[in-house]
């Protein structure tokens, strides 16, 4: 319920399609947003990257420009946008963003400004190490419960997420060590003291719980890795 005079103002920008350029891990790229480039409905225009990403795989995007408030898109595989950021830190019109791939395939970068504008930039990926398993000690005939998220660290063989347990044990002894979970599909391994996989296990019987039994064949520290069959997150025990 207020009156005043106002201005409309009307304007007509072109949409045009935006050319996709490799990016390469770990390099610089080098570009400019001008009125050659693709542009988004709103006029802003933008220049485009594709690389392909792996589950699992962790990458770090910067955007740096002295010219404009950068802005920048991650689109996963399928095409939805997974990740964006405008500044990133209080006071920086940079841009930057971190985060863990979920599929397999080709990941495509939109490089852009907060508002229409030109000028040069710095566009660089790089792959951040993924986070080490952390162990816990792990006593026989106890159980302990878990939970596998994205905080933890990243089983290589699988891509997915895990925890790691250790014991003491002599050689000879015959164990059995079982994972077991409602909220996922759990997947077992028994390391020996050197690192060798010693076995192995999705599905014990008829349920989804993983369950191994092995004789040990020396003295040593030996690792259980709590995992998952297909990457999951959600609650879990486990067993000795």
């Amino acid at each position: 319920d207020t009156l005043g005079s106002y201005e409309l103002l009307l304007r007509e920008y072109r949409v045009q399609p935006i050319a996709y350029r490799p990016l390469t891990l770990d390099q610089r790229s080098q570009g400019a947003l001008e009125d050659t480039d693709g542009t988004r409905s709103d006029g802003r225009y933008v220049d485009g990257y594709r690389f392909d990403g792996a589950i699992g795989q962790r990458v770090h995007l910067t955007l740096v420009s002295a010219q404009f408030d950068s802005y920048l898109f991650l689109l996963g595989p399928t095409g939805e946008v997974i990740a964006q950021n405008d500044d990133q830190s209080v006071g920086s019109t940079d841009s930057a963003l971190t985060i863990t791939l979920q599929q397999d395939g080709e990941y495509r970068v939109l490089v852009t400004s907060h508002e229409p504008s030109e000028g040069a930039y710095q566009l660089r990926l790089a792959s951040v190490p993924l986070q080490e398993i952390v162990d816990r000690e792990l006593e026989f005939d106890t159980l302990l419960t878990g939970r596998l998220d994205e905080n933890d660290g990243v089983w290589p063989g699988r891509s997915t997420w895990a925890d790691g347990f250790t014991f003491e044990a002599q050689a000879g002894m015959q164990i059995e060590a079982s994972v077991n979970g409602s909220q996922l599909d759990p997947y077992a391994i028994l390391l020996g003291p050197d690192g060798t996989i010693l076995g192995e296990n999705d599905d014990a019987g008829s349920g989804l719980d993983s369950r191994i039994v092995a004789r040990l064949p020396q003295n040593g520290t030996y690792r259980l890795i709590a995992t998952t069959y297909a990457r999951a997150t959600g609650d879990y025990v486990v067993s000795l």
